[in-house]
């Protein structure tokens, strides 16, 4: 029997998959080119591949916004809400991996944006309907608040979860000894990305291809008067060169997703469609795969990719083998979860020794959270 999904929404997760890894990775010598600060050579084609790879989390956030319109119209709208509701508290799991100390410095993380765009677009589906050009309007809307606030308000950040920290510093001003902050995505300008995704997914699709070249343009205008790294390309303070690349980025892998993938492969081990489908648990698992390609970056950045790729691979193979828990067929036990998430970054107040411990906690957490996580749409999900 043909099946109703549509495989092209997996196929770009795959590909967020396969950026997000090499986007993880450091790259050696990244301040390029070399001067006083940093008299070492650089790779400007590893530094290109990584810059590309940013882009990943684009994949993920405008495909949950299509998921969450498709799922409006199979179940009751309450429904959804828990549903991505105990996504984003449950997920504060990764972002306490990633942030120990986020009681002290707030941050919102991948799953928590992934989380308030689908209910973003659930309610707007349920109470406004926006439409296509709604959804392309809002899209801008969302980023055009905030350069706004960078503009006129810069010292207002919204707690960090609002807009990037006022304390971010983009990656080109830093000097080479400087570790930069991360400030996790706020919901100016992530959100864009949720609203951009259904207009992408559901307009005619020679317009994806229009929007894919105007933007494209946009970009090189940026890049002519915007030349300097840290004001046109830098992600996580979302500099218009990144936001047009991004979104030229966007549409046209939703114009070549719909146009060739839609379909199931011929070949059932398809890695690209795994991950895909995988990818909850890619987040995850791609920690195994970093700190075997750690070992070797330094050496050789092109070897590390490829071990982090290998490594993350069979993990994911492993993993996604287990089966979850009866004890996670009842409500209880993800409330406890829930509980055990949030409750253990208060010790991270404690010493550098405690943030360790929160860290390998919530790495255990993350892992029972994305083995059970399908019991949940069984549990929640209802017409």
């Amino acid at each position: 029997m043909a099946s109703n999904r549509d495989y092209s929404l997996d196929y770009l997760k795959g590909i967020g998959c396969f950026m997000m890894m090499i986007a993880h990775l450091p790259v050696a010598n990244h301040y390029c080119p070399a001067s006083v600060d940093n008299p070492n050579r650089c790779d400007p084609t590893a530094i290109f591949i990584s810059d590309v790879g940013s882009l990943g989390m684009l994949y993920f956030f405008a495909v949950a916004g299509v998921t969450a319109a498709i799922q409006i119209s199979k179940y009751n709208a309450l429904s959804l809400l828990k549903f991505f509701s105990l996504l984003g508290v449950v997920g504060f799991c990764y972002t306490a991996m990633i942030h120990p100390t986020l009681y002290m410095s707030p941050r919102f993380e991948v799953f928590q944006i992934i989380a308030l765009g689908s209910i973003a677009v659930v309610l707007l589906e349920t109470y406004v309907k926006p439409g296509i050009k709604g959804y392309f309007v809002l899209a801008l809307l969302v980023y055009g608040i905030k350069y706004f606030f960078d503009q006129r308000l810069p010292n207002i950040d919204g707690g960090g979860v609002l807009f990037p920290h006022r304390d971010y510093v983009p990656w080109a001003f830093l000097k080479n000894s400087e570790i930069g902050v991360n400030p996790g995505f706020p919901i100016f300008p992530w959100l864009s990305y949720f609203f951009a995704g259904y207009a992408a997914y559901f307009m005619q699709n020679k317009w994806n291809i229009f929007w894919a070249i105007l933007f494209f343009v946009l970009a090189l205008y940026f890049y002519i008067f915007q030349h300097s790294a840290g004001l046109y390309y830098d992600k996580f303070d979302m500099t218009p060169g990144y936001f047009a690349i991004s979104f030229s980025v966007l549409f046209i892998s939703f114009y070549m997703g719909r146009r060739w993938f839609t379909q199931a492969p011929n070949n059932s081990d398809n890695i690209l469609l795994f991950f895909g489908q995988n990818s909850l648990m890619v987040f995850y698992v791609h920690s195994f795969g970093l700190m075997a390609g750690s070992l070797l970056f330094r050496f050789n950045q092109y070897l590390a990719w490829l071990v982090v790729f290998v490594v993350t691979y069979g993990a994911l193979k492993l993993f996604s083998k287990i089966k979850p828990a009866k004890i996670f067929e009842n409500m209880r036990s993800w409330y406890v979860l829930a509980l055990l998430v949030l409750m253990v970054p208060l010790i991270a107040f404690q010493s550098q020794g405690a943030q360790t411990i929160v860290f390998f906690l919530e790495i255990v957490f993350g892992f029972i959270f994305v083995i059970n996580f399908p019991l949940v749409a069984q549990l929640l999900k209802k017409n």
